[in-house]
């Protein structure tokens, strides 16, 4: 959402001017450390980190996958993923 965007039209904007935030991966396995990373650089938008190097399905990817679990079965192999039709 850009800053110039708002929640409605007659209300202040719904983040305020130079907010930042992100998407993406994190280097390190520790969930801990890296949201107190995240809170204390982004503490007006926090969110939990990526961090793939923890592993298979810590990516977007694998995370997106496990939602879908049940709808769009996911395969692994060594590396990237495939999926898995019929």
């Amino acid at each position: 959402m850009s800053a110039d965007m708002t929640t409605d039209e007659t209300t202040r904007p719904a983040w305020p001017t130079g907010v930042a935030t992100a998407v993406g991966s994190m280097p390190g396995v520790d969930p801990t450390e890296a949201c107190r990373i995240v809170f204390g650089e982004l503490s007006s938008l926090p969110h939990l980190p990526e961090l793939p190097a923890r592993g298979v399905g810590a990516d977007m990817i694998g995370r997106t996958g496990g939602l879908l679990v049940d709808r769009l079965p996911l395969l692994h192999f060594h590396d990237p993923y495939m999926l898995e039709i019929g």
